[in-house]
C-alpha cells in the first residue's frame, strides 16, 4: 500500500513538524549539556573552597 500523494500544505506542515522535532531535540541536548558544565563548575568550586579551608584550618 503506498502512501497518497501530499499537496503542498501537507507538505509544509510536514516540514515544519520535522523542523520543530529537530529544534526540540537539540534545545534538549543543549540543556543537558549545560547542566552538566553547571555541575561540574559547582563541583570544582566546592572543591576548591574545601582546599581553602582545609588551609586555614592548618594555619591556625
Amino acid at each position: 500500500m503506498t502512501a497518497a500523494p501530499r499537496d503542498g500544505a501537507e507538505r509544509w506542515t510536514h516540514l515544519v513538524f520535522v523542523a520543530t522535532l529537530l529544534l526540540k531535540g537539540a534545545l534538549g541536548v543543549m540543556l543537558i549539556v549545560l547542566s552538566l558544565i553547571d555541575i561540574a563548575v559547582i563541583g570544582l568550586t566546592v572543591h576548591e573552597w574545601r582546599g581553602r579551608h582545609r588551609q586555614l584550618r592548618a594555619a591556625r
